[in-house]
């Protein structure tokens, strides 16, 4: 059932993808978007990012307390389950220069000298050099795969942000 998710949530964005792109190239707009989408299904959850919008757990953890016998207090960890499609990371920089591409630093490192992150929704003048597929799954391994994440006692915070 994972995998079928996944897939779905690989085409929905890859059309989302398509018909913006095809809005800005017809309107002549030079823009594009950033994306970070969460799944709760079956107690499990699916993480899916668009570049640099980021998506947190939040999560209760009980611990006792040090010099109080029996003690114990609530805390909250946060673990951050997307990492961000940045120009400068060498998986990346490796794919945007084998697309003809190139990497300036103009600030922060960018594609071309023009974009700032590495995959998005949209931009269609950089679209060669960004990746086709624009969504990675993320989680406790960032690799492209996949994560699901028990998500008892989670308490969920998306925080979105434009490079």
């Amino acid at each position: 059932m994972h995998e079928i998710l996944q897939k779905a949530l690989l085409r929905t964005i890859h059309d989302i993808d398509t018909k913006f792109s095809l809005e800005a190239f017809n309107n002549r707009y030079i823009s594009g978007s950033t994306a970070t989408i969460v799944l709760l299904v079956d107690g499990q959850i699916l993480v899916a990012s668009v570049d640099d919008s980021k998506a947190l757990l939040c999560s209760e953890k009980i611990k006792s307390a040090l010099g109080d016998e029996g003690a114990s207090i609530t805390v909250l960890d946060v673990e951050e389950l997307t990492r961000g499609h940045h120009p400068d990371r060498d998986d990346e920089r490796a794919r945007i220069e084998a697309a003809g591409g190139f990497v300036r630093l103009w600030g922060v490192p960018r594609v071309n000298g023009i974009l700032a992150v590495s995959r998005s929704i949209g931009d269609v003048h950089l679209k060669r050099f960004l990746y086709r597929r624009p969504a990675d799954f993320n989680g406790t391994t960032m690799a492209d795969k996949l994560s699901m994440l028990p998500s008892s006692k989670a308490v969920f915070t998306m925080h979105s942000a434009d490079g």
